[in-house]
C-alpha cells in the first residue's frame, strides 16, 4: 500500500468515527431534550433532527479539517484535544448563527445545540485518543520522515519517536553529515543509509517523503543546511537538546532574521493558579458527595480485613517544600516496614530494584484486600480532603516525601512550585514502569508545559487507567 493510500485510509476511518460520534452526540442532546418537554416545554423535536444534525456535522467536520486534524499527524494528545474543542464549539456557533439568523429550524428547540455541543466534546475527545492509540498499533498509520544526524546521541530521536508512536512519525532513511557516527550504530537502526545530500534530494523525489528531522546543533554548524532541505522538504523539523522541559508553549520569534524561541511557564502565573484551584474544589466536592457510599464500603472492608485504623496519613512534601499529611486508606499492614526490611535482606536484587523505583510488584507490606484499591487507586479517595484543605490538587506532580525532594536534585526547585497531584503526567504516562529519572522529568515536564487541556488529557487517562488497573 503507497503512502497515499495509507494516508487516504486513516483519514477515512477518524472521519468516519467523527461522524457516528458526532450523529450520537445529536441523539442523546435530542433525547434528552425529549425527556425535559414537562419541564422546558416544546414539541415535535425530532421533524428536523436529520436536518440538523447533518449540518452541524458538516460544519464540525470541516472546521476539524481546517484544523488540520484530518490526518493529525504530529499532534501531541493535549495539543489535539484544545483543536477538538475550539473546532467542536466553532461548528456549533456556526450551526447556531445558520438556525437563528437565517431563521432555519426555527421551531427545534436551541438547548439541543447547547446538550449535543457538551455532549460532542467530551465524546469527541474521548473518542479520538482511544482511536488514534489504538490506530498507532497498526502498519498503515503515520508518516514516514528522514533523520539528518552528526552524532550518536542524534540516534536517540529516533527511539523518542518510536516512543511517541501515535504522533504518526516513523523513521525511514538516515543521513550523517559528521565523522562522530558509528556505522554499527547506524545498521542497527535496520534504516536505509544515505550518502550525501544529493542521496538525501534523491531518496526525497523517489519515495515523496516530505518530513526531515534535524538536529539544531548541526545546523548551527552548517547555516546553509537549513535552506537546501527546505528546498526539498516541505516540513523541517529542528530538535533542541534542552528538552526535559517540553514545548507545548514555545512560541517562535522573529528577529530581524534570527529565530527565537520563547517559552511560556502558564502554571505560574496568577490566573492559572485561581482558576486551577478553583477547580480543584468544585470538583472534590462533587467527587466526594458521590464516592460517598464506596467510602463507606471501603471503610468496612479494611477494617475486617486487617486490625489497625482504616485511615493513616504519611508525611509528604509539598508546595514551596511545605510538610503536609497525605491522607489515604490503609492497605498495608501494621508491620509493614519490618516485612519489607526482611525481604530486602534476604533478595539483594530486590534491594536494588526498590532503590530504583521506590516500588516493588509483590510488595509483602501490603494487605490482601490493599492490593485490590491500590489496583484501581482506591486508597487515594480520602486524598480530595487533603485538595479541600489547599494542601494538593486534582492534578499535579506525584507528592513525595523528604528524601525523595533530596533525590530531585537540582529538578526540586521546579517541582514543587505548583501542589502535588492526586493523579498526574507520570502517574498516566507509565507510574511504576518507568525509572527514577523518567518521573522526574516527567514530573518536570508537567510543571513547564501545563495547560487546561493537559489536564483534561490526564484526567480522561486516569479513568482508563482506574477502569483498567494499569499501571497500578
Amino acid at each position: 500500500m503507497s503512502q497515499k493510500a495509507r494516508t487516504s485510509l486513516v483519514i477515512m476511518i477518524l472521519l468516519i468515527g467523527d461522524i457516528l460520534v458526532l450523529y450520537f452526540s445529536f441523539t442523546l442532546g435530542a433525547s434528552i431534550r425529549t425527556l425535559l418537554i414537562p419541564l422546558l416545554g416544546g414539541k415535535g423535536l425530532w421533524a428536523s433532527f436529520n436536518a440538523a444534525a447533518g449540518l452541524g456535522i458538516l460544519y464540525v467536520g470541516s472546521i476539524f479539517a481546517l484544523f488540520s486534524l484530518y490526518p493529525g499527524y504530529g499532534l501531541t494528545s493535549v495539543t489535539e484535544i484544545e483543536s477538538i474543542v475550539k473546532s467542536t464549539s466553532v461548528g456549533f456557533i456556526l450551526l447556531g448563527i445558520t438556525a437563528y439568523v437565517l431563521r432555519v429550524f426555527i421551531n427545534f428547540p436551541r438547548s439541543i445545540f447547547l446538550f449535543t455541543w457538551l455532549i460532542s466534546i467530551v465524546l469527541l475527545t474521548a473518542w479520538r485518543i482511544f482511536l488514534r492509540n489504538r490506530l498507532s498499533l497498526t502498519d498503515f498509520y503515520g508518516t514516514p520522515f528522514v533523520l539528518v544526524i552528526e552524532s550518536d546521541g542524534d540516534l536517540s530521536i529516533i527511539d523518542v519517536i518510536r516512543r511517541c508512536r501515535r504522533l504518526g512519525w516513523s523513521a525511514a532513511a538516515i543521513l550523517s553529515l559528521g565523522d562522530k557516527v558509528s556505522q554499527e550504530k547506524l545498521q542497527n537502526n535496520s534504516l536505509k543509509i544515505l550518502e550525501d545530500l544529493n542521496d538525501l534530494r534523491n531518496y526525497n523525489r523517489q519515495h515523496g517523503i516530505d518530513t526531515v528531522f534535524v538536529s539544531n546543533q548541526l545546523l548551527d554548524k552548517n547555516s546553509s543546511l537549513l535552506r537546501r532541505l527546505t528546498n526539498n522538504f516541505r516540513r523541517v523539523v529542528l530538535v533542541y537538546p534542552f528538552s526535559d522541559m517540553g514545548s507545548v508553549w514555545v512560541r517562535p520569534l522573529d528577529l530581524e532574521g534570527q529565530l527565537g524561541l520563547e517559552l511560556n511557564f502558564h502554571l505560574l502565573e496568577p490566573w492559572a493558579l485561581v482558576f486551577k484551584r478553583s477547580v480543584d474544589i468544585f470538583f472534590a466536592i462533587i467527587l466526594l458527595v458521590l464516592l460517598f457510599p464506596l467510602v463507606l464500603f471501603l471503610m468496612l472492608v479494611i477494617r475486617l480485613d486487617s486490625p489497625g485504623p482504616v485511615f493513616f496519613s504519611h508525611g509528604r512534601v509539598g508546595k514551596g517544600g511545605d510538610d503536609f499529611g497525605v491522607i489515604k486508606f490503609r492497605t498495608m499492614y501494621m508491620d509493614a516496614e519490618e516485612r519489607l526490611e526482611k525481604m530486602l535482606q534476604e533478595d539483594a536484587s530486590l534491594r536494588d530494584y526498590f532503590e530504583e523505583h521506590r516500588k516493588l510488584d509483590n510488595d509483602p507490606r501490603i494487605t490482601r484486600f490493599g492490593k485490590w484499591i491500590r489496583k484501581f487507586s482506591l486508597d487515594e479517595i480520602p486524598q480530595f480532603w487533603n485538595v479541600l484543605r489547599g494542601e494538593m490538587s486534582l492534578i499535579g506532580p506525584r507528592a513525595v516525601t523528604r528524601e525523595e525532594v533530596e533525590a530531585y536534585g537540582d529538578k526540586a526547585s521546579v517541582i514543587l512550585r505548583v501542589r502535588p497531584g492526586i493523579s498526574g503526567w507520570w502517574q498516566v504516562m507509565g507510574r511504576h514502569r518507568t525509572s527514577w529519572e523518567q518521573r522526574v522529568r516527567l514530573e518536570v515536564y508537567y510543571v513547564s508545559n501545563w495547560s487546561l487541556w493537559m489536564d483534561v488529557y490526564i484526567a480522561l487517562k486516569t479513568v482508563w487507567v482506574i477502569i483498567t488497573g494499569q499501571g497500578a
